[in-house]
């Protein structure tokens, strides 16, 4: 499956038992046994909230702190995890990675077919060329154009944009949204819709009973 991230949460009454101990005093309070390796984080939170994907890193990890006072004991999660407390402009950095790449995404898509990097408004030769009619027997709207105006930029934009159609009519042959237990509203990857489960789980945090956890492993 390879390394993940991921965000969870730790309550403050929790997280003050734990955050000053020794690697030794963590297994003594936890009752586990230090011949097994480190105890895993998903033991030591009280819960995951989300698994943000392989190895996100596009926001500022000035708004997160480690995890443990103890130097020796945050260096030995640090070999292969990560394992962090974020502040709530961390969860508000994570919302604005999702949504940048989201603009960033649609704006390359629509690029070949705007003018002055305009990434909304479709100005180019080609549209221009477009007629736009009506079938009497469908009901709907037709559009014809030349195609002598077109670009191989926009040729190969076309196909990117069927290609996206295409990826989102089989995420919604799968049902992008959870009807199931459990308070999430989407199962789905696609960042224009998990970005709405990341709002949901910022607008229910507690940030004075809990902390917010991001790590990784």
């Amino acid at each position: 499956m390879g390394f993940r991230n991921y965000i969870g949460r730790i309550s403050k009454d929790e997280y003050r038992k734990i955050k000053d101990l020794s690697k030794e005093e963590l297994f003594k309070i936890k009752n586990e046994n230090p011949e097994d390796g480190l105890i895993g984080i998903d033991t030591l939170i009280d819960e995951t909230l989300y698994e943000l994907g392989k190895r996100v890193d596009d926001f500022g990890f000035k708004f997160l702190k480690p995890f443990f006072t103890n130097n020796e004991l945050q260096d030995e999660y640090s070999i292969d995890e990560e394992f962090y407390i974020g502040d709530i402009n961390f969860f508000k950095s994570l919302i604005n990675m999702y949504d940048e790449k989201i603009k960033s995404y649609y704006g390359e898509l629509l690029k070949p077919f705007c003018k002055n990097d305009n990434k909304r408004w479709l100005d180019c030769d080609f549209i221009k060329t477009v007629v736009r009619g009506f079938d009497d027997e469908t009901c709907s709207d037709t559009f014809t154009f030349d195609l002598e105006k077109i670009t191989k930029e926009q040729q190969t934009g076309i196909i990117n944009i069927l290609h996206h159609v295409r990826s989102i009519s089989l995420e919604w042959d799968n049902n992008p949204y959870n009807l199931e237990k459990g308070e999430e509203i989407t199962t789905s990857w696609k960042y224009e819709y998990s970005l709405f489960e990341l709002v949901r789980l910022f607008k229910i945090f507690n940030w004075e009973k809990d902390l917010l956890i991001y790590y990784g492993h």
